[in-house]
């Protein structure tokens, strides 16, 4: 029911784009890894294909709801804390645990589900401040 993607090619490939269309097809989910930085990957950026990057801002049972061009979806990048094995591979496997989780629960519409119950809701951004800064007078 799932296909789970680890891996990113910079080019399209006519016979992964054929097989990704057929699982879309049959209805299968197929999820793949987006890199963070830089463009476009595929299977990830295949249509149909729900494309995860990593985000800091997750943990292991929380997603974010990213809504880039690259990659629709963020989870925890990394196996543990401090762990050097890390990156879009790791966070895409954290959310198909996620997609699987909801599927065997019987969620009717899947994307519609991880949209509103992602912890967070945009990119991820790094050395900015959480809150507004406030204008000075």
């Amino acid at each position: 029911e799932i296909v789970h993607c680890s891996f990113g090619l910079q080019r399209k490939d006519v016979g992964l784009a054929d097989a990704v269309a057929d699982l879309v097809a049959q209805g299968r989910l197929v999820v793949a890894a987006a890199p963070a930085r830089g463009g476009p990957v595929f299977p990830a950026a295949y249509p149909g294909v729900i494309s995860v990057q990593g985000d800091a801002r997750c943990e292991a049972g929380a997603w974010s709801w990213l809504n880039l061009p690259t990659a629709q979806f963020g989870a925890c990048p990394s196996l543990a804390k401090g762990s050097e094995v890390a990156g879009g591979s790791v966070a895409a496997a954290h959310f198909t645990g996620h997609v699987a989780n909801l599927q065997a629960r019987g969620v009717d519409d899947l994307h519609a589900v991880l949209r509103s119950r992602a912890a967070f809701v945009g990119r991820e951004r790094r050395g900015r401040p959480t809150a507004p800064l406030q204008p000075e007078q």
